[in-house]
């Protein structure tokens, strides 16, 4: 089964021009999209979101008032969800992207003649795909291929003559599940070559008094997958072949300023067999790129503090009850992920960055080899950096970074077999 599935937004703010703010208040809501299937015999059921050519908007936008709100909660508000259940019947789950399709919350708050409030957010999930299946020896597959430009923003922008806040705020951008009852569970997320995935949170406060700016993201991708019943395997994998970006980003200027911003489990994939291989791969291809970044910016005419924080960029876990499990991350291109702080003030100026925890990777066999491996092939880049800078002009200036933190660890690996015989590698 094949269908093209879409949502356009015919009035709203161009997601070009993030920091505008229109001077007419206005709020717009495009739905996403919904797609519920439950089968008693075999079935692929794939929808195609956007179609090569065409740019798709679903969410809500807010601007223009004093106080805007900007919630991404449900598929009417913006989501896309696709729930596939076999009941006694092997089913596979598939979604395309072949053009552009975004999904966003934009709240942009304006007051020449007080303080302003904007709050955006795309609550737990913006695209989700989650398969079922029970009876014995039957399947649960997910698959999801991006050959165009996949967006997920939370964009929150205050400009006032007073005091001005704005907070961002995102869950994960892209979510896989997949449970079988008693056979194999699949997930795969291809990311083609020329193909984009960016999700951001944006927070940006202007202010003539007291700006404050807050953004964050709980995930860019994320991979679950449940396998029950004897000798059934459970396989997440994702295979990056153009661009991938998760950013939180906060910047905040004003007589005082404080930006905060915090990134969190980019790519996250888990692999659990109850008695069978549980397996969990990564792979980014050479002229790939992954990039998770956390970016705090204050300005300030007196006080100034920044913090940004980046944890777990890449988190990959197998357990098997009964079986190998194995955890790979083979990079031949470009994986970036750091923490950047910046503070100018004039009396005080503060800037901490942490980056802890940037590569993890865990492997545990009750009764199996365990395997953990990480590849940076010849050519291939693996960066992981914080960076905080402070200045204050007439006062106290203070820097921290941290690659890796209070005895947290930037590159963890670990590998648990057990039973006669099995070995443990990384």
């Amino acid at each position: 089964m094949n269908r093209n599935l879409r949502r356009i937004l015919a009035t709203g703010v161009s997601l070009g021009a993030l920091n505008a703010i229109p001077a007419l208040a206005a709020t717009t809501t495009a739905p996403g999209i919904s797609d519920h299937v439950t089968s008693g015999v075999p079935i692929d059921d794939t929808i195609t979101i956007s179609n090569i050519g065409v740019t798709n908007v679903t969410g809500v936008s807010a601007t223009g008032a004093v106080t805007e709100t900007a919630d991404v909660t449900t598929v009417p508000t913006g989501k896309v969800a696709q729930t596939v259940t076999g009941t006694g019947a092997s089913i596979s789950a598939g979604i395309k992207n072949l053009g552009t399709f975004t999904i966003h919350a934009v709240a942009h708050a304006t007051n020449a003649a007080g303080s302003a409030t904007a709050k955006a957010s795309i609550t737990d999930t913006a695209l989700a795909q989650t398969v079922y299946s029970n009876g014995s020896g039957k399947n649960a597959t997910g698959v999801i291929t991006n050959s165009g430009a996949l967006n997920v923003t939370a964009d929150a922008a205050a400009n006032a003559s007073e005091d001005a806040y704005a907070v961002a705020k995102l869950g994960t951008g892209v979510y896989q599940y997949a449970s079988a009852e008693s056979g194999n569970a699949s997930l795969t997320f291809t990311n083609d070559a020329n193909a984009s995935l960016n999700v951001s949170a944006l927070a940006h406060a202007v202010a003539g008094s007291y700006a404050e700016a807050t953004a964050s993201v709980e995930g860019a991708v994320s991979q679950v997958a449940y396998a029950y019943g004897a000798g059934h395997s459970a396989t997440v994998a994702l295979d990056n072949s153009g661009l991938i970006s998760g950013l939180a980003s906060a910047k905040a200027t004003g007589t005082d300023a404080d930006a905060k911003a915090s990134m969190a489990e980019g790519v996250y994939q888990y692999a659990y067999a109850e008695t069978g291989a549980a397996t969990v791969t990564f792979t980014n291809d050479a002229g790939a790129s992954l990039t998770m970044k956390a970016s705090a910016i204050a300005n300030a005419s007196y006080e100034a503090t920044a913090t940004a924080y980046n944890k777990n960029g890449v988190y990959q876990s197998a357990e098997a009850g009964s079986g190998a499990a194995t955890v790979t991350l083979a990079n031949a291109g470009t994986i970036d992920i750091s923490a950047i702080a910046h503070a100018v003030g004039t009396t005080d100026a503060s800037a901490k960055a942490s980056n802890t925890y940037a590569v993890y990777q865990y492997a545990d066999a009750s009764n199996g080899p365990a395997t953990v491996t990480l590849t940076n092939s010849s050519g291939a880049v693996l960066d992981i950096s914080a960076a905080a800078h402070a200045t204050a002009t007439k006062g106290d200036a203070y820097a921290y970074a941290y690659n890796g933190y209070e005895g947290d660890y930037v590159l963890d690996q670990y590998a648990y077999a057990y039973g006669a015989g099995n070995d443990a590698s990384v």
